[in-house]
């Protein structure tokens, strides 16, 4: 049936032809309802028929079209030019050719272009709508209006809008730019021979328009020569900077109509003596400072200006052209806002820009929220509001409301502790199982590739040659039944004839690059593929969440991590993580990580593999832990692209899109600062978290609302504490606690010596087991224990202080949580007392007792307290 229809058209001399110019295959297939590559069995039968139907070559058909296109074109005055090149796009336009393609597919086509673009050079061809447009820009350069004095150039946009002419960025066409590139030549050489002007980095700068506020072109020549050279080694922007600063220096002399800026001026022009001159400095400085303060300018913005006018005046002071001592003073810049935990972000406060009548609406709502929730009064709401950021967490615990469990809901801080734990363990659940994924992904490459065909066996010439095709589908096969086979095979392919990188689109061998394009499509996708041989950028990222997240550490740290940062600890459990921060001049940055936790989990995987796909004595491999592959390089992870990631990842999740929440990278640094503080450890937990960074770190990162919070609480637990030290020693001592004489005699009757110093009035009835003998250690927090404010009494206190502190290292180093549990209220109670007795009514007293105490602990007799025992 083939050979009749080859026959056929054949005599009817209507054999469709391909891009080759032989029989088109394809065109055959079709009719038969077969697969173009089942032609290949009629081979033969279709090289038969080329050699009877001679190979037509098409490229001779479309390079004669060109040519006589580009004639009729050229008498006509239509053909167009692209930067001086006749159009591809133009001449090609009613064929099946891309003019992209010329490069590699069609040389000859290509070379018959190169042809024509000399022609036209050569006849100085000018398109017909050019040369009316050519005209018309000849009379506008003619007039100067379009001139920039200033730059040495044209206004672009003006001209653009008086030609008509169109141009992407301004680009004018091509016959246009010779004429503008002369005038702009001649125009630069006009003001480069002005000797009020000088050209520096390129620009010109002209300090000619302050001939018309009155300066003396001498006096102008001469400022200008001593600005230069003093300031002519700075960078562009800088001499910048310094050049408008001295021309408003100069304008605000000339303008100003004061006595004191006249006398200036003169004794600038005329370097005459004045007895005037020494009054009219100062006065001019503080003009000077009064005129930048006024200018609608940022703080950042103005402090560039006062420096820029400083190194004016200091300059004219140093060359004797105006005596100024003075300098003008930096305006202070406002601190940057601090950074917000997981806590306080909500699309709904931090993205969406309302009026402010709608913002003084929600603030009322969360006032209120907050007052009935939490029992605040309206000076205690007011006093919370003022503190920044703390709108967003009563807005985020009144979305959350509804989730928090009833047995803290009246705590805030329990309650905020809460949403951290809970968006936080959202987050580590994701990254978790992306890295679980990712990674099992990755593992099983690493057993494909080896079970691939030898690529020695198949990677030659012949591959691209007539039997090719059969090889390649035999080899890679689109079955998708055989999916697993033709991954192993792509995946040794890629392993090592290519470095274990996938080649791109941009690969130089087009043979190369189109193979691949095609496995990838089958495959589904190169980064899916690559994800066999190299971790998946989703792995990367996860594993740098996860470290972010259990260490506090920022970006920096996190991303420029050194390959050999992972060290045992002596620590059982716990792993050593080092980094640094070149902004800190590089001080290493040593966390503990939990050995089952999801970062040490991540980062020993990564260290575990790193030798399957990379080699550390190669490029950027020595110097970074984290690293991604992109377009063939492999390269460090930046902070952008993980800005960009981690937004990509958080923003799909549903955990946060049902809160209308958005979660940036940069909230999880002062979210583990916050929420080391409110731990139930949080002293210890929280000096260990400072201590792994800096001595430096902004008070911003801890000082918030819930620590705010604890605070007030640790405040009102003490002053109930209070209320136990008696002081029956001064006059009306008793008013301290509010009860009257009797009342204050039969209260210390009662109370019986601890041996700690407090009293207790009732070991048989414990507040928290009544009706049973005492078995509590927590004297410092009873309702029955009294604290006597004289000498004998404060001094078994003071001592039992001394042995607790002696105590605290070998209790924090084996049992801190005992520590914590037994002894760190002791601790704390005795500061507060020795903070509460140093007002002028009890200073007196505790040193008394601190003298007692000191005698006490010297007597050989004398026998510490043992804490430890």
């Amino acid at each position: 049936m083939l050979e009749a229809m080859l026959r056929e058209d054949l005599a009817a001399g209507c054999l469709p032809r391909g891009p080759g110019g032989r029989i088109a295959r394809k065109h055959y297939a079709d009719r038969l309802g077969i697969t173009k590559s089942a032609m290949s069995f009629y081979s033969e039968v279709f090289d038969q028929y080329d050699q009877l139907a001679g190979r037509l070559d098409p490229e001779e058909k479309i390079i004669a079209h060109v040519q006589e296109r580009s004639r009729e074109l050229i008498a006509n005055g239509e053909l167009e030019l692209v930067n001086g090149n006749v159009s591809r796009t133009q001449l090609l336009g009613s064929l099946p050719v891309y003019a992209t393609s010329l490069q590699r597919r069609r040389p000859r086509l290509k070379k018959t272009f190169e042809q024509l673009d000399a022609h036209v050079r050569s006849i100085g061809y000018v398109q017909d709508a050019s040369r009316a447009l050519l005209a018309k820009l000849q009379t506008a350069l003619s007039s100067g209006v379009y001139d920039n004095l200033e730059t040495g150039k044209l206004h672009y946009r003006a001209l653009h809008a008086h030609l008509g002419s169109s141009g992407h960025n301004l680009a004018f066409p091509y016959a246009l730019r010779p004429l503008i590139k002369q005038h702009e030549a001649s125009l630069r050489t006009r003001i480069e021979s002005d000797p009020l002007v000088r050209v520096r980095h390129g620009k010109p700068y002209s300090i000619r328009p302050l001939v018309e506020y009155g300066w003396p072109e001498e006096t102008l020549e001469l400022l200008l020569d001593s600005f230069v050279a003093a300031f002519e080694d700075n960078q562009k922007r800088k001499f910048s900077q310094n050049f408008n600063a001295l021309i408003l220096v100069l304008t605000l002399i000339a303008s100003n109509q004061s006595a004191f800026c006249r006398d200036l001026m003169r004794f600038i022009v005329d370097r005459t003596p004045n007895a005037r001159i020494g009054g009219s400095v100062e006065p001019f400085v503080s003009l000077l400072e009064t005129h930048l303060y006024r200018s609608d300018w940022s703080e950042s913005n103005r402090n560039h200006w006062i420096d820029a006018s400083n190194a004016v005046l200091a300059l004219w002071d140093r060359v004797s052209i105006l005596p100024v001592s003075q300098r003008l003073k930096r305006s202070k810049e406002r601190r940057s806002r601090s950074r917000p935990t997981i806590v306080e972000l909500s699309s709904s406060s931090a993205l969406t820009r309302v009026n402010a009548e709608e913002q003084q609406a929600r603030l009322d709502g969360l006032m209120a929220f907050a007052a009935d929730r939490f029992n605040l009064s309206d000076a205690d709401v007011a006093a919370h509001f003022d503190k920044e950021g703390a709108a967003a967490f009563f807005e985020t615990l009144r979305v959350e409301f509804p989730r928090i469990p009833a047995e803290i809901a009246d705590d805030p801080v329990q309650s905020i502790l809460y949403v951290v734990n809970i968006r936080e363990a959202a987050l580590v659940e994701h990254f978790v199982a992306e890295f679980e994924k990712w990674s099992a992904i990755f593992e099983r490459g690493q057993d494909l590739w080896r079970d691939g065909v030898d690529p020695d066996s198949y990677w030659n010439d012949d591959l691209w040659g007539p039997e090719g095709r059969k090889l390649v589908s035999r080899i890679f096969p689109n079955d998708k039944s055989r999916w697993d086979y033709t991954l192993a095979n792509v995946l040794r392919l890629v392993k090592e004839k290519f470095g274990g990188i996938v080649p791109t689109s941009t690969h130089p061998d087009r043979r190369i690059c189109s193979f691949f394009v095609k496995r990838c499509r089958f495959l589904g996708g190169r980064g899916f593929l690559m994800a066999h041989l190299f971790p998946h950028k989703n792995l990367i990222g996860s594993a740098i969440s996860l470290y972010l997240i259990e260490s506090g550490a920022n970006i920096a740290v996190g991303r420029t991590l050194k390959p050999m940062c992972i060290h045992e600890s002596d620590q059982v459990g716990y792993k050593i993580v080092i980094g640094n921060k070149s902004k800190a001049r590089h001080k290493p940055i040593v966390i503990y990580l939990e050995d089952d936790g999801g970062a040490v989990t991540a980062m020993s995987w990564l260290r575990d593999k790193r030798s399957q796909f990379l080699d550390d004595d190669k490029g950027v491999s020595r110097d970074f832990f984290f690293l991604r592959e992109k377009g063939e390089a492999i390269q460090p992870v930046s902070e952008n692209w993980y800005l960009d990631w981690f937004k990509d990842q958080t923003g799909n999740l549903e955990f946060f899109q049902s809160r209308n929440v958005v979660a940036v990278p940069s909230s999880l640094r002062p979210t583990t600062m916050m929420k080391a503080v409110l731990d139930h450890n949080g002293k210890t937990r929280y000096a260990i978290t400072l201590a792994q960074h800096t001595e430096s770190v902004s008070p911003s990162y801890y000082v918030r609302l819930p620590i705010l919070f604890l605070h007030e609480e640790e405040h009102r637990h003490y002053c109930r504490i209070l209320e136990t030290i008696s002081l029956h020693r001064l006059p009306d001592g008793r008013a301290f606690i509010g009860v009257n004489e009797a009342e204050y005699a039969e209260r210390l009757e009662e109370f019986e010596p601890t041996g700690f110093g407090t009293r207790c009035r009732d070991c048989l009835d414990h507040p928290r087991s009544p009706g049973k003998t005492c078995e509590s250690f927590d004297c410092w927090d009873c309702d029955n224990a009294i604290l006597i404010a004289e000498p004998e009494e404060i001094a078994p206190l003071i001592q039992w202080g001394e042995a607790l502190a002696a105590a605290e290292g070998d209790w924090m180093a084996d049992h801190p949580e005992r520590w914590q549990t037994y002894f760190a209220g002791w601790r704390e109670f005795i500061v507060f007392v020795e903070e509460t007795m140093q007002q002028p009514h009890l200073v007196d007293i505790w040193d008394a007792a601190r003298e007692l105490a000191a005698r006490n602990m010297a007597d050989p007799m004398y026998r510490a307290y043992h804490p430890w025992s």
